[in-house]
């Protein structure tokens, strides 16, 4: 996984791209610090460059969620390539995020 964040006015922008898996795990800790700011007002993940996502890679998201509702942000979750749009549908993420 290769990602970037920017802040803007408070709304953390994150870019992914790759693929989102296990071995991913450690570095979307780093990430995560980005949200864990009292300053934060939302969280959007563009990953419109990710080709792939496993279950874990998923988990993340729930950590991003969890981390949005300590906080009192939304996360949203944007530009899904199909296949990666159908894995984040099948588990449920459009129920937790916005998912455009």
């Amino acid at each position: 996984m290769e990602f970037s964040v920017n802040n803007s006015q408070g709304v953390v922008n994150i870019t992914l791209s790759g693929q989102l898996t296990y071995v991913d795990a450690p570095q979307f800790g780093s990430i995560l610090s980005h949200l864990d700011n009292s300053g934060v007002t939302g969280a959007q993940f563009d990953v419109g460059g990710l080709d792939f996502i496993d279950s874990t890679g998923m988990s993340l998201f729930v950590h991003a969620y969890d981390a949005s509702k300590a906080h009192g942000f939304d996360v949203t979750i944007s530009g899904a390539t199909d296949k990666v749009r159908a894995a984040l549908t099948k588990a449920g993420f459009d129920n937790l995020v916005t998912v455009s």
